[in-house]
């Protein structure tokens, strides 16, 4: 996993990954994937049932929908 997030972080000007887990994660996986991205020194964007309701309805940021 570090050695993905390590080269898609370094392909972006600014280093956000949007994290959504599914429902049958381990809250422990979830906060290591978060750690991890952090320690690379990326930011994250976390995808919440709210959000993704929300994007549902009104579409995705920077999406035609």
């Amino acid at each position: 996993m570090e050695a993905t997030l390590k080269k898609e972080l370094r392909r972006q000007m600014v280093s956000t990954a949007y994290l959504e887990a599914d429902y049958d994660r381990f809250f422990l996986e979830v906060a290591h994937a978060i750690g991890t991205i952090q320690w690379l020194g990326g930011k994250v964007g976390w995808i919440t049932a709210k959000t993704r309701e929300e994007w549902t309805r009104k579409g995705a940021p920077g999406s035609d929908g």
